[in-house]
């Protein structure tokens, strides 16, 4: 018997970098992905990857969309000792960011928003913004982001998310 598990995903993920001047620089990411098959793959968004404000990977579904908006800029160029061996952290940036995505099964089709007393809010389709800093040390890239997520109503309390790794 063959127990091989049969699904098709397909996946997109396009960004852009435009240099603004002296450092600033406005990042962008889509993603977009679905699967499909007998045992369709499950695409997992939420953290400090992709939907920054929401817990890591707590927004699942074998289809998929993402989109990440962020402004990078400098920060502090140098904060430090000044002596034989400098000490401190050199180059600090900030950066602000947004992010808008959802996640959900085949077959169901979640409204993007519903009305609740009045207000549109949204709700199969999830955002969060906020404020970072990062650096690099030893070859790596140290991040420290606060976010909040939003229904467009309601804001919630910060996320604080530390994290080494790429930026997108």
């Amino acid at each position: 018997m063959d127990q091989a598990l049969e699904y098709r995903t397909f996946t997109y993920d396009t960004r852009h970098y435009w240099d603004l001047t002296r450092g600033n620089t406005l990042a962008t990411r889509v993603l977009v992905g679905r699967s499909d098959g007998n045992n369709p793959q499950t695409f997992q968004i939420g953290g400090f990857s992709t939907l920054r404000g929401y817990p890591d990977y707590s927004i699942l579904g074998s289809r998929v969309m993402l989109a990440n908006l962020e402004f990078r800029f400098p920060f502090i160029q140098q904060l430090g000792v000044v002596g034989p061996l400098p000490l401190g952290l050199f180059n600090l940036r900030g950066v602000g960011f947004l992010d808008l995505g959802s996640a959900w099964y085949a077959g169901t089709a979640p409204p993007l928003t519903v009305d609740i007393d009045g207000h549109r809010r949204l709700s199969a389709l999830k955002m969060g913004f906020g404020t970072g800093i990062r650096t690099t040390m030893f070859f790596m890239i140290f991040k420290l982001d606060a976010a909040w997520r939003t229904d467009l109503v309601d804001v919630s309390q910060p996320r604080w998310m530390f994290s080494i790794g790429p930026e997108f």
